[in-house]
């Protein structure tokens, strides 16, 4: 009985496995402990290693921990980053009111990024948090898989407020995220700081699991019993 029941699940493992069928789905989560809880955490950036007293340029492209952010100027804000309001000379010295560093587009309202390539299986989950850069605007994002793209306009507060959790995953089967773009509905750059990635293993390790199991299954199979003279 027992080696019917391994063969059985064994052979619906494989049915399993091969049998899904693609379908593009992105869940959308705005808590972060249950959106880390839907897979493992590889990457999660919050730009610190960035020390300088004020903005940082680290070029355009450029690419750091899994993604390739490709703004018109990528910037680097500090929390002691001072910007001024007015006519030079009389300008008003002011702060952004951020309390930790923060990526933000220096030219423009649009932030595009895409997902890096991994041979050991691809990004699935992303998540960030957000904010405005003095304003409340809200910002549109798009955030495109293998399969399809989601689109969705996310509520924001100033950066000096505070900022807030998004994050995507991809359901799809087989399905896993591309690129991204985060847009400012007001016109200004939007806020981005600690940008996490969560990974699935490639579909053909699933495949060498499932064959596996098939293997198991049908060696049980095959067994017979031996009756002792």
């Amino acid at each position: 009985m027992l080696r019917k029941m391994l063969a059985g699940l064994a052979m619906m493992a494989v049915v399993g496995c091969l049998g899904g069928t693609a379908r593009a789905s992105v869940a959308f989560y705005d808590n972060r402990a249950a959106f880390n809880a839907q897979g493992p955490i590889v990457e999660n950036y919050g730009f610190e290693d960035f020390t300088g007293s004020v903005s940082y340029d680290p070029g355009s492209p450029w690419t750091s921990h899994g993604i390739t952010y490709a703004a018109t100027q990528n910037t680097i804000i500090a929390p002691t980053y001072v910007y001024g309001t007015g006519p030079e000379p009389d300008y008003l010295p002011l702060l952004f009111g951020n309390t930790s560093n923060f990526f933000a587009s220096n030219y423009d309202s649009l932030i595009p990024g895409t997902i890096e390539y991994r041979d050991l299986g691809q990004y699935y989950m992303l998540g960030f948090d957000l904010a405005g850069v003095l304003n409340s605007d809200p910002v549109a994002v798009t955030v495109n898989t293998n399969q399809g793209s989601y689109t969705d306009t996310l509520t924001v507060t100033d950066v000096s407020v505070g900022m807030t959790f998004y994050g995507f995953v991809a359901t799809g089967v087989d399905e896993y995220i591309t690129d991204f773009t985060l847009n400012g509905t007001g016109g200004v750059s939007p806020a981005l700081d600690n940008v996490t990635l969560g990974a699935v293993p490639e579909p053909s390790t699933y495949l060498l699991l499932c064959l596996s199991l098939g293997a198991v299954g049908y060696a049980r199979r095959r067994m017979t019993k031996v009756t002792p003279k």
